[in-house]
């Protein structure tokens, strides 16, 4: 049973393109954070403000340009779509490679910690619990994030 007293740690970065371009290609922290605000706002139909630029790869972009590209992918610049999954566990059955992972971010992104700690506390199937509840809070009219997303959720007791 888990601990309600313990700490949820992250324990691998989040896969998910802006944070893949931070590591890879430039994008400052302080970018990323701009874009996702305007991605975690946009409601799909209305256009979200977008003021200023972003650099990537030391080329500078503007706004109104460059939120697009994270939503829906650029091949010239590089940028992969916001629903492409860049990093995945091991698939070879014969040398897996052991990685710690609780859930992706379409589970993370429409849950608060507190939510992930109760789910977690289920004595039914935690994952399927976890995994429902994201769902359900993914498609509430009242969450902005209107991004279609994969939500998985692995949880490991020994």
């Amino acid at each position: 049973m888990f601990n309600p007293k313990s700490k949820l740690t992250v324990l691998c970065p989040d896969e998910d393109n802006i944070e893949y371009l931070v590591r890879r290609h430039g994008l400052s922290t302080r970018d990323a954070e701009k874009i996702s605000t305007i991605l975690n706002t946009y409601d799909g139909i209305n256009e979200p403000k977008t003021d200023g630029k972003i650099t990537l790869a030391g080329q500078e972009y503007d706004m109104y340009l460059a939120w697009r590209w994270f939503l829906v992918g650029n091949q010239a610049l590089n940028i992969p779509a916001a629903n492409v999954v860049i990093n995945s566990l091991g698939t070879h059955r014969e040398t897996p490679i052991a990685e710690k992972l609780l859930c992706s971010d379409g589970l993370y992104k429409n849950l608060s910690e507190a939510e992930i700690v109760k789910g977690l506390q289920s004595t039914d199937d935690p994952a399927k619990v976890l995994g429902e509840a994201a769902l359900t809070r993914s498609k509430d009219s009242g969450n902005n994030r209107m991004n279609p997303d994969d939500i998985s959720a692995v949880v490991v007791r020994f």
